[in-house]
């Protein structure tokens, strides 16, 4: 037993401190019972006898501990309790603000010139935050990596978090008082150990994932006195582990609360508000750029159309929202990264995370290229972005992507709020590795609880290749090989028992990063397909994590929500200009969506239709047309037939009455304005502006005459 538990605490070691070549010693907490119950926060709480109905009561009291090495080593807390009269660690009584502080002259009395000089390990820890790490009798084994069983944990072992509602954030960190920039978003958070039940926010780490990109500069850490700055929240709420082995999910009182629901009522709702393509077995309106790529001889890079992002925004935040997460944006940059990604595959004619530079390829697109194309989503032979999320990167269940389905958990990934798209012949992009979204804890099941079939009923690639539709269960914390999946279906109580040793099926488990750490994957074997009106349970269980949800499938078509209209049943704007016979040069015309994004959408002679690639809102319609003044008109966009059109007149520049001439009506009009007798406003004013200076007096008049005699025709 010594033997095993000396090799826990080295394996536990190392992986905390990476090649430091020693072990820390034990950290020094008051524990009292196993599972840290009170009447406030025990579901099971027993009056009578004061205790928790599992047998336990007392929570363990918690400190965070400064782990902190500077460059050459000389200056190094090891843990936060190696100092116990000059402490780096403070005692945490419930939520609120903290500071933990470095002194290295009160640290180190006895050397001299001692400073503090860059940072090789920079952590801060909070033990007991997860389950394990005492006896049956609530005692803190020595070596801290007892289970509640008295079992030791293995470098394997998944804890689960004891208090699901803590949170931490870094308020400052100062050195001799100046302040140092730092990026929160880079921090590693978690049971970073598993073999440790601590809470770590690790802001530097060389010898971990936080040494390529840091959150701050570690060489700008030069000085004496090191204070960090902090706030947590959540320590109110405990989850009970019960005594003899049992946890409380045994008791029926554990439920993963990170799972969202979305009700069908809120899934058709939202779908009819953002408007996607889902028919699978239709043609998709392809792609459009608003630069045509040259990427074969010659070089230019060209730029997706905003319907075309639009279209696939629209789709992945339709998906996001099926499984309960929150919506992403277009980001500028994201988009210029994923279509130079876009661009260098289809360069070199391979779908490739490292592309190769073609020696068409300027030096400065093909590094963002190589980056975005490293951060990015990546697709071939899809007419569409939209195509592209909804049946290739959500379905991943060709035999090349099944067993981790990356670049569905990278859609579906919680932490992101911005992406952006790219295309270049037939590569798609879609820039994946945002994490600026601080709602990152939820669990994520796909299929979702509500279940739109139009998603997930028939793998795209069912036909062609026999890849059949596949589950997965996704969150921040590691499953290990244990893990079961127990599917029963409801109408027939049919039921399907996976495990990674085979059964009815195949599981997976994936703890890679992709978006979230853990995800299990699972197919049932001999369900090629699924239907409106199935419903199945879902039963996980793996160690003390247990979670159970129900998934029901329904149709959007059936609902009315969601169907590609045909080209009569989208808005159509007749286009009135009013001109001499032999003018017919065309109209452009641009829209402004929402005010916050624009594009040229179509030109015509006569009428345009607002792309099906522009959801439902209102929106800025701009005319433009050579001699012609531009009109603006302001609508909504809807997804049926106009019981009016409302067309769109726009007039010759002077044209004022828009008769198609400049006749004295329109010279009375103007003088009228000048004098101020009659003002004109709006459109009239528009074409009355000659010069078009942005206001009408008396040299607007002088041109109005002008073309009147045809000495100087305004068109």
């Amino acid at each position: 037993m010594r033997l095993n538990k000396t090799l826990s605490a080295l394996c536990a070691a190392v992986m905390a401190l990476g090649s430091f070549g020693y072990e820390l010693p034990a950290v020094t907490v008051t524990a009292a019972n196993a599972c840290g119950c009170t009447e406030s926060n025990c579901e099971n709480w027993d009056k009578e006898s004061g205790q928790c109905g599992c047998g336990c009561n007392d929570k363990a009291a918690l400190r965070a501990e400064l782990l902190y090495t500077d460059n050459d080593r000389s200056v190094a807390t090891n843990d936060g309790s190696t100092f116990e009269t000059i402490p780096t660690y403070v005692d945490l009584n419930g939520s609120g603000t903290y500071s933990i502080t470095l002194d290295a002259k009160k640290l180190y009395p006895d050397v001299d010139d001692i400073s503090i000089e860059g940072s090789e390990i920079f952590l801060i820890d909070i033990p007991h935050m997860y389950e394990g790490g005492y006896d049956v009798y609530g005692n803190k084994d020595d070596d801290g990596f007892f289970d509640e069983n008295g079992n030791i944990w293995t470098c394997e072992s998944v804890r689960e978090p004891l208090y699901p509602d803590f949170k931490m954030t870094v308020d400052s960190i100062t050195i001799d008082g100046r302040p140092l920039d730092f990026d929160p978003s880079k921090f590693r958070t978690g049971n970073l150990v598993p073999t440790m039940s601590k809470y770590r926010l690790e802001i530097f780490n060389f010898f971990e994932e936080s040494f390529e990109d840091p959150a701050l500069d570690v060489y700008d850490i030069s000085g004496n006195t090191l204070v960090v700055t902090f706030t947590v929240s959540g320590l109110e709420k405990r989850r009970c582990i019960c005594e003899s082995g049992q946890s409380a999910e045994d008791h029926g009182l554990f439920t993963d609360n990170n799972l969202k629901y979305r009700t069908k009522e809120e899934i058709i709702d939202y779908v009819n508000d953002h408007w996607i393509y889902t028919d699978r077995t239709g043609t998709f309106s392809p792609d459009y750029m608003t630069v045509e790529p040259v990427y074969d001889g010659g070089y230019r890079e060209g730029e997706i159309s905003l319907g075309s992002q639009v279209f696939g925004i629209n789709a992945l935040n339709s998906a996001r929202f099926v499984a309960g997460l929150d919506e992403v944006k277009l980001n500028a940059e994201y988009g210029k990264a994923a279509q130079a990604a876009a661009h260098c595959n289809a360069a070199v004619g391979q779908m490739t995370h490292t592309p190769a530079q073609d020696e068409d390829v300027p030096d400065d697109v093909y590094e963002l290229g190589y980056k975005g194309a490293g951060s990015s989503n990546l697709g071939t032979n899809y007419s569409s972005i939209a195509q592209a999320v909804l049946f290739g990167w959500l379905e991943d269940a060709d035999n090349t992507n099944v067993d981790r389905v990356g670049h569905r958990r990278w859609a579906l990934n919680p932490a992101m709020a911005e992406t952006g798209f790219g295309r270049a012949g037939r590569y798609t992009a879609m820039y994946a590795h945002d994490r600026t979204n601080s709602n990152a804890g939820y669990t994520v099941a796909w299929p979702a609880p509500n279940m739109p079939v139009e998603f997930f009923g028939v793998a795209a690639s069912t036909s062609a290749r026999g890849y059949y539709p596949v589950w997965s269960l996704s969150k921040n914390t590691a499953f290990t090989d244990k893990a079961t999946v127990t599917l029963t279906r409801k109408s027939d109580g049919r039921q399907w028992n996976l495990s990674t040793s085979g059964s009815d099926g195949e599981l997976y488990v994936s703890n890679e990063n992709m978006g979230q750490r853990g995800c299990l994957i699972f197919r049932p074997s001999d369900i090629k397909s699924y239907s409106s009106g199935d419903s199945f349970n879902v039963l996980v269980k793996d160690g003390t994590y247990k979670l159970t949800y129900d998934v029901d499938f329904f149709s959007l078509a059936e609902s009315g929500a969601g169907v590609q209209p045909t080209n009569t049943e989208r808005d159509k704007y007749k286009i009135t200009r009013n001109h001499a016979p032999d003018n017919t040069a065309p109209a452009f015309v641009s829209v402004l969506f929402e005010g916050t994004v624009t594009d040229t959408l179509y030109t015509a002679m006569d009428e345009f239709r607002i792309p099906y690639s522009i959801p439902g809102g209102k929106c800025t319609v701009t005319v433009s047309c050579e001699n012609y003044v531009t009109r603006k008109y302001e609508t909504e966009v809807k997804h049926s037939n106009l019981t009016e059109d409302p067309g769109i007149s726009i007039n010759l520049t002077g044209d004022i009455s828009g008769d198609g001439k400049i006749t004295s009506t329109d010279l009375l009009k103007a003088k009228s304005h000048i004098k101020g007798v009659t003002v004109l406003e709006g459109y009239e004013l528009d074409c009355a502006d000659a010069d078009a200076n942005g206001k009408v007096n008396s040299a607007d008049l002088l041109k109005l005459k002008a073309h009147m005699k045809g000495v100087t025709p305004l068109w």
